[in-house]
């Protein structure tokens, strides 16, 4: 049988001719080339019995190359897998180091926000303990006083319960350098930030808690201080007889107050304005009474609201004394009035006489003069009705509004000053 690769031995090589130049030696030695086999001399037998050739060099080359370039490639791939792997795990730790610098941020917002929230309400709360330190009772609505009580009191509740401020997570530091490093460092970066992230959500509850209760001592704070309108206006009916001073002071307290729309110092201050300036009004108008005591004390009141009637509004403050513009002995009546065209109020002083004669035969002489001076103090709401440069044109003016409203006693300034002209009386009547 015969190797597919070897067809079949040689031929037999020809027998060399004999030599005569090797005498008695036989045949040459055959070549080198056929000294050591690869071939054998065929059994002569006719057999074929070749032994099997040794494998070729060149297979095993290509074997091993084929395995080193296998392993080349393994390595080439591992070293592309964790290049890729060490990439990703870069990028993942990049992402979890972003989102813990914006949670970082985020923390700086809410504790800026907190931050503010709570000295806003803090202003409040010191506010509202100022003004219940100040007695507020009969110059507010109860129940709207009750009311703004309720809602300091739910401040106070949200303040106590505030959270603390926010503390922002630490910083990474230097990124690991194995991939699993960085992978591991990056879900520790993450866990960091979500639990700060739960921090900001539940101190922003707090806050906002507090915000809200802010808001509703504002609302609460508005309503009471407008009420003050109302009943600073039945405290001044209460009053009237208080000097116009403390009137005026007190009417410009109420009315900073009604426009306040939140709680804070200026609202306390303004509240505590209010009250002193309602202490002051109630004391003048007992000082005035005070003053005006004795026998004639009733006529004597009696006299100035006839006159506040005639001039609904205007404000007037009354002094009495026993001779006034050398008038008061005897049947005598004397008056004088003095106005302020800013901020807009007079003073008129009576002889006490006007109320000895208050009610008597004599009246019509008393009320004449009494709208004589009326006439005067009218000057504030009606001196572009008239020259009041010269004091005969006061005069004549005084007189004229007195006969324009049916005063025709001879305390209507007549018998002193003459009849006023006509026109001057028509304009008159138009005054009021």
């Amino acid at each position: 049988m015969t190797d597919p690769q070897y067809p079949g031995p040689p031929p037999p090589l020809p027998s060399p001719p004999v030599s005569p130049s090797y005498p008695g030696f036989g045949a040459p030695p055959p070549p080198s080339y056929l000294a050591q086999p690869p071939y054998v001399a065929q059994p002569s037998d006719g057999s074929s019995s070749w032994p099997a050739p040794p494998q070729p060099k060149k297979k095993r080359r290509t074997g091993l190359i084929i395995t080193m370039t296998v392993v080349t490639l393994a390595a080439i791939a591992g070293v592309i897998g964790f290049i890729m792997w060490q990439s990703a795990a870069e990028a993942t730790y990049e992402a979890a180091v972003a989102q813990l610098e914006q949670t970082q941020d985020d923390v700086v917002a809410a504790n800026t926000v907190g931050t503010a929230t709570l000295a806003d309400a803090e202003v409040r709360q010191l506010a509202a303990d100022t003004i219940a330190q100040t007695a507020t009772a009969g110059l507010f609505d109860p129940a709207l006083a009750q009311s703004f009580t309720d809602s300091v009191t739910a401040l106070d509740d949200a303040l106590a319960g505030a959270p603390d401020a926010l503390s922002a997570p630490r910083s990474p530091g230097e990124m690991p350098a194995l991939p699993w490093e960085r992978e591991a460092e990056a879900a520790a970066i993450s866990a960091r930030a979500d639990a700060a992230n739960d921090d900001i959500v539940a101190f922003d509850q707090g806050i906002a808690a507090v915000a809200t209760a802010t808001t509703t001592v504002d609302s609460a704070a508005t309503d009471f201080f407008g009420s003050a309108t109302e009943y600073s206006e039945s405290l001044l009916a209460e009053n009237i007889a208080a000097k116009n001073e403390t009137k005026l002071s007190f009417e410009r307290a109420s009315s900073v107050l009604t426009q306040l729309t939140q709680l804070d110092g200026s609202s306390a201050t303004a509240v505590s304005t209010y009250v002193d300036a309602a202490t002051v009004l109630v004391a003048s108008q007992q000082a005035e009474l005070d003053e005006k005591a004795g026998p004639l004390l009733t006529a004597r009141l009696e006299v100035e609201q006839f006159a506040r009637d005639l001039a609904p509004g205007l404000m007037l403050d009354f002094d009495w004394a026993p001779i006034v513009a050398g008038a008061g002995g005897g049947l005598s009546v004397g008056g004088t009035t003095h106005w302020w065209m800013d901020p807009g109020y007079a003073t008129i002083t009576l002889s006490d006489s006007v109320a000895e004669l208050w009610g008597s035969r004599y009246d019509s002489m008393v009320r004449a003069l009494v709208a004589h001076e009326i006439g005067h103090a009218l000057t504030i709401r009606c001196g572009d009705m008239y020259d009041w440069s010269t004091q005969e044109s006061i005069e004549q003016w005084a007189t004229a509004w007195a006969i324009a409203r049916g005063y025709t006693g001879e305390g209507n300034g007549v018998s002193v000053y003459g009849e006023p002209p006509q026109s001057m009386v028509e304009a008159a009547q138009s005054c009021s």
